[in-house]
């Protein structure tokens, strides 16, 4: 069974919280696996599980990946697909099982200089 899980930044420290998403009106909030307090999260930070590298770490949306030590690719959810996608200027594809040499290289959010490694590419 796959796993749903979220995380997003914290209001209150600005670190990453990991649990199930909830909104509440206009509030949005994780609540951490475990734990009996939700808390209150920046919504444009919030990304889904994907799957987990080959290194045993996590990918969310929003990560940007290392794809065969190629090039960077940010993941990525698109509605008319429905489904994750990697985008960049070499890649624009589904996220798909078949791709095994890749690994978490940092995320848009702490790492903007790879969204601009990525652009810089086009």
């Amino acid at each position: 069974m796959d796993k749903i899980l979220f995380r997003a930044k914290e209001k209150k420290n600005n670190t990453w919280v990991y649990g199930s998403y909830i909104q509440k009106g206009d509030t949005h909030l994780i609540l951490p696996k475990g734990q009996y307090r939700s808390k209150k999260i920046y919504l444009y930070t919030l990304g889904q599980y994907v799957t987990t590298d080959p290194y045993g770490h996590d990918v969310y949306e929003g990560d940007i990946l290392n794809v065969d030590d190629e090039y960077l690719a940010l993941v990525d959810f698109d509605n008319e697909r429905r489904g994750f996608v990697l985008n960049s200027t070499t890649l624009n594809e589904p996220f798909e099982d078949s791709i095994t040499e890749f690994y978490v290289e940092g995320n848009k959010y702490d790492n903007p200089e790879l969204v601009e490694e990525i652009e810089k590419r086009e």
